[in-house]
C-alpha cells in the first residue's frame, strides 16, 4: 500500500502539471534510502555527506569523507550521483554501490511499470541516482520535476517518502507527498504560451446593506457551483461604486440584492454593456447569467 501511494503522489503531481497544459516537463526520480544504506556513518554525518551530494559540492564531500575516515567512498558517490536516465541505469548503479543498493534499486524498478498503470509516458521521467531533495526527514524514494524552459532555476516540484510527523512530535508514520511552486508554475506556463487570457467575469454581487450579505454569499456560492465566473463586494462599497466597479473589471452582470429584493425572493440584474435591468427569481438566476 505505501508504495502505491508513493506512485499516486508522484502520478499526481506529474498529472497536476499537465492539467494546467504543461507539456514540457519531466520528473527525475531516485531513491534517498539507497545512499542512506550505503553510508557507514551515524545519521548527523550522513546528512552532512547528503547535502555535499545535494549541491554537487565535491570538494566538500571529499573533506567530509577524509574527516570520517572514508575517502574511499568519493569516487563511487560521484559515480553514483552523475547516473541518469531509464532503467537501465539502476543496473550501473547496482554495479557502482554493490549488494547494499538492491532492495531500493527493485523498488525503482517496480516504479516504471507502476506508472504505465496510471498512464504517465516513459517520457516524462527518468531515473536520476542524483536526486537527493536535501532534507534530513526524507527516507526513500524521492522525486524532482523540472521545467526546461527555465534554464538554471528548472525545477517546479518535489517530493517523495518521508517522516516528518515525529519532527514535530507526533507519531513515528509513513508519510508520502509533495509540493509545487507557484511561481514557477506560472513562469513556465508562460515559457510554454499556456496562459489563457482570463475570461470576463459572468457576475459582480452587489449586497446593499448588512442584511443582504449572507443572502448574497449564497447566490455567489450557487453562481460558482455552476460554473459561472463570480465575485461580490468585500470592501462595503456602496449601490453606484459597485456598478462603477463591476464596468471596470468587465463583467457581463451586476446583481444587486437589496431589502426589497430579499422580501420578493428576487435579484435585479444589470447588463453591464447595455444600462438594461430586470428582476430575476432567484431560484431562475443561474439560468438568466448563462443564457444571456
Amino acid at each position: 500500500m505505501k508504495r502505491w501511494m508513493r506512485i499516486w503522489a508522484l502520478a499526481l503531481a506529474i498529472g497536476t502539471m499537465r492539467a494546467i497544459g504543461l507539456k514540457q516537463v519531466r520528473a527525475r526520480i531516485g531513491n534517498i534510502g539507497i545512499l542512506r544504506s550505503f553510508l557507514p556513518f551515524p545519521p548527523a554525518d550522513q546528512s552532512v555527506v547528503l547535502h555535499a551530494l545535494d549541491k554537487r559540492n565535491f570538494p566538500m564531500l571529499e573533506a567530509e569523507l577524509v574527516r570520517l575516515g572514508r575517502k574511499d567512498l568519493a569516487s563511487p558517490l560521484r559515480k553514483i550521483v552523475e547516473l541518469s536516465g531509464d532503467a537501465s541505469v539502476l543496473t550501473e548503479a547496482g554495479k557502482v554501490l554493490g549488494g547494499t543498493a538492491k532492495e531500493g534499486l527493485d523498488y525503482l524498478r517496480d516504479i516504471a511499470g507502476l506508472l504505465d498503470d496510471y498512464g504517465i509516458s516513459r517520457s516524462d521521467y527518468a531515473f536520476d541516482m542524483g536526486v537527493v531533495r536535501g532534507l534530513d526527514y526524507y527516507t526513500g524514494m524521492v522525486f524532482e520535476i523540472d521545467s526546461p524552459n527555465l534554464g538554471a532555476e528548472k525545477q517546479v516540484g518535489g517530493g517523495g517518502a518521508y517522516r516528518l510527523a515525529e519532527v514535530f512530535g507526533g507519531e513515528p508514520v509513513a508519510q508520502t507527498g509533495f509540493a509545487l511552486g507557484l511561481d514557477r508554475l506560472v513562469m513556465a506556463a508562460e515559457a510554454e504560451g499556456t496562459i489563457e487570457a482570463p475570461r470576463p467575469l459572468d457576475a459582480y454581487i452587489v449586497p446593499v446593506g448588512d442584511a443582504a450579505r449572507k443572502k448574497a454569499t449564497q447566490v455567489l456560492t450557487s453562481l460558482r457551483a455552476a460554473g459561472l465566473g463570480a465575485d461580490i463586494d468585500l470592501v462595503g462599497r456602496g449601490p453606484s461604486k459597485n456598478l462603477d466597479y463591476a464596468n471596470t473589471i468587465g463583467a457581463r452582470f451586476a446583481v444587486l440584492l437589496g431589502e426589497r429584493e430579499l422580501k420578493a425572493g428576487r435579484a435585479t440584474v444589470r447588463e453591464m454593456a447595455t444600462g438594461a435591468q430586470r428582476e430575476v427569481a432567484l431560484d431562475d438566476l443561474v439560468d438568466a447569467v448563462r443564457n444571456v
